[in-house]
């Protein structure tokens, strides 16, 4: 009896590791289930605010909601440099906008007069003494005719000065134009148009360093040398002076007066009469 007691009490206490350790498996294994299922749980949570079915899908939701921002900003970017133009484009058009026609009169009149002269043209110099002085009185200052200039130069000299004219204010560029046909003389010479420009520009509001950026920019050039063109191709206009009437008539600026104002009281009249 005392043996079989003793076995009994040996088996017990052999058995009593066996079952803490299995209930220590238990525990860890229901802690791992219950640590799964919350992670769980949290994931989901996250799933449902930010509408992606899993955390990948979400963060790949921001990315492309990122990317969509920027896009949309860089395209209000484009669009606000589209719509409003970059420092050259804008000093270039103000550039060009200095050839805009230079107009001496009523625009309203009957009679247009479109004249083609050069600065260094001996005979322009003359029209502009003669004619020119006689046509301002009896048909522009009377409101009958008006006068657009057009610059056809014959030489880089008349080119310069034709650029820097178109860098005056209108209300002074036809008191420079005529000037400058009067003086002819004194500046014809190369080494002297320069210093005899600044100085007379300079009354009028341009300083010399101003002068030199007109003179030499190319966009007017350009300009001068485009209208100089189309009047040769649209009217054939050769020489100089010309004076295009109504856009159709062409004649030679040095033609006798009386012949001038016959063919200005003729396009007046019928002009009138349409």
């Amino acid at each position: 009896m005392s043996e079989s007691k003793n076995t009994q009490g040996q088996k017990s206490s052999s058995a009593l590791p066996v079952i803490i350790a299995v209930f220590v498996v238990l525990v860890v294994i229901i802690g791992a289930g219950l640590y799964a299922s919350n992670q769980k749980t949290q994931e989901m949570t996250k799933v449902e605010k930010t509408g992606a079915e899993t955390p990948a899908e979400s963060a790949k939701i921001q990315e492309e909601h990122v990317s969509t921002k920027v896009t949309e900003e860089s395209s209000e970017d484009t669009a606000k440099t589209a719509s409003s133009p970059t420092q050259s484009q804008t000093t270039k058009t103000d550039t060009l906008s200095q050839y805009s026609a230079r107009i001496l009169g009523n625009p309203d009149a009957p009679l247009k007069i479109s004249e083609h002269s050069a600065f260094t043209c001996g005979h322009c110099k003359h029209f502009h003494e003669t004619n020119f002085i006689k046509i301002k009185r009896d048909y522009i200052d009377t409101g009958k005719a008006y006068l657009v200039y057009n610059d056809f130069p014959l030489s880089k000299v008349g080119m310069e000065i034709g650029a820097v004219a178109r860098c005056l204010p209108d209300q002074v560029y036809f008191n420079f134009i005529q000037l400058m046909f009067e003086t002819q003389n004194d500046w014809k010479s190369h080494d002297k148009y320069v210093p005899y420009i600044k100085q007379n520009t300079r009354m009028l509001g341009l300083t010399e360093e101003k002068v030199e950026e007109c003179m030499n920019n190319e966009d007017i050039h350009q300009a001068i040398a485009s209208v100089q063109q189309e009047a040769h191709k649209k009217f054939g206009v050769e020489s100089t002076p010309t004076l295009v009437l109504n856009d159709e008539v062409v004649v030679p600026g040095l033609l006798p007066y009386d012949q001038l104002k016959e063919k200005f009281d003729a396009l007046i009249e019928k002009t009138e009469a349409e």
